[in-house]
């Protein structure tokens, strides 16, 4: 008893130091012996040494957890086949990354009362960045990413260039490495503060989130939105027509069928050209797609790693897209298990909802939906890859409880 109400007590300091640390920008780090060391990253060493291995003894570790595991695993040995023995280091740094990560989350025990402390934190970082962002939208100048390179004397980019300008405004990333990542991790919240808050008091804590998005000028940060708003109408409409999400899965798929056959640009491109803010950039995203999966085909079990992948030469080597960027860096095998995770999450919450009723599961399977359909047009590198698994650990965490204490089969 005396462990567990420890485990207890320090659960959420340790969920809440791990928040304030990845707020710190990247250009804030050491080398140690090749490796690009970020106060995150010791956090997440220490924990995994010394926090971890107790949620084990509380059996926090279900069948939809081997999902994630078993893409760490996966990666390691895809690291390892293209690299040798340096590609340890980058297996360490995401299992580090993806798995404690999600442990935190997970270590909040279904807590509402502790979740909800954890959403004001959130909530009052991107209000307090909130000026940041404006002043950047007007001068392009990353006060913060500046201010914490020049404390250790790392390189800095202060300014992004011209090319980020979008709709007269400089697109905004705070204390994100990019703007559509600041857009992401703050978007992806918004269902959640809505459930564990009054209306009034969710739209005040939330101020934040919506300048976010639109000082980050990205087009994912507004479908992201405006899929949650459309989950949350359907919600609502299933009460009273309960085959609606089945008949809106099926009129989609045939949506996409015809769009296939009468449309000579597909249904990708249009929708590309169609939603989004820039359909120049959106259009890169297509085409990304069309080369990377001939090295995706040809390398299938272990992915490339981190060499390059076959492109034209007037092509950047960024591959937006976190499914694929899977896929080609560490093989199909970990994008299976990865997308299982995720899916296997996403279905937990879906049937927690319609068998207990309990709002804030369908807020958690809006949220994950939402990272889903993100994930097609973003790689999550960075913070982002941090927040997600955070977050899912989070949702996760109430999965647990509630079949503990309803016995509801998941």
């Amino acid at each position: 008893m005396r462990l567990a109400s420890g485990l207890h007590h320090k659960s959420l300091f340790m969920v809440l130091l791990y928040l304030l640390l990845m707020t710190i920008p990247g250009e804030f780090y050491f080398n140690f012996f090749g490796i690009r060391m970020e106060l995150y990253r010791l956090f997440l060493l220490v924990a995994f040494l010394f926090y971890v291995p107790v949620l084990f003894k509380f059996k926090r570790f279900g069948a939809i957890e081997y999902f994630l595991l078993s893409y760490c695993v996966w990666s390691f040995f895809s690291f390892f086949v293209n690299h040798g023995v340096s590609g340890f280091k980058s297996s360490i740094i995401l299992y580090l990354e993806v798995f404690v990560g999600y442990f935190l989350g997970l270590s909040i025990g279904g807590s509402a009362k502790k979740f909800k402390r954890v959403l004001f934190c959130i909530a009052f970082f991107y209000i307090l960045v909130a000026p940041l962002a404006i002043f950047e939208t007007q001068s392009g100048y990353r006060i913060t990413h500046v201010f914490f390179a020049e404390i250790l004397g790392n390189p800095v980019e202060s300014y992004l260039g011209d090319s980020y300008y979008r709709h007269g405004l400089h697109r905004a990333s705070t204390v994100f490495s990019h703007p559509i990542l600041y857009s992401v991790c703050a978007v992806v919240f918004i269902p959640i503060f809505f459930v564990f808050n009054k209306s009034l008091k969710a739209f005040f804590l939330s101020s934040g989130i919506f300048i976010a998005m639109i000082a980050s000028v990205t087009s994912v940060g507004f479908l992201m939105v405006f899929l949650q708003f459309m989950l949350y109408i359907l919600g609502l409409i299933s009460k009273f027509y309960k085959k609606i999400f089945t008949h809106v899965v099926w009129f989609s798929s045939l949506l996409f069928l015809f769009l296939s056959v009468a449309s000579n640009r597909g249904p990708v491109v249009l929708f590309v050209n169609t939603m989004s803010l820039n359909p120049g950039t959106a259009y890169f995203r297509y085409l990304q797609w069309q080369f990377s999966t001939d090295d995706v085909m040809a390398n299938p079990f272990f992915g490339i790693g981190f060499y390059e992948w076959s492109r034209p030469h007037w092509m950047p080597i960024s591959i937006d897209n976190f499914w694929l960027m899977t896929a080609l860096q560490n093989g199909i095998p970990a994008f299976v298990f990865l997308i299982l995770f995720f899916i296997f999450s996403c279905r937990r919450h879906w049937f927690s909802w319609r068998s207990s009723g309990e709002s804030f599961y369908f807020a958690f399977f809006a949220s994950i939906f939402s990272i889903i359909f993100a994930a097609f047009t973003v790689d999550f590198f960075d913070r982002a890859q941090l927040v997600v698994f955070l977050l899912l650990g989070f949702c996760n965490s109430f999965l647990t409880e509630h079949k503990r204490k309803v016995g509801v089969r998941l």
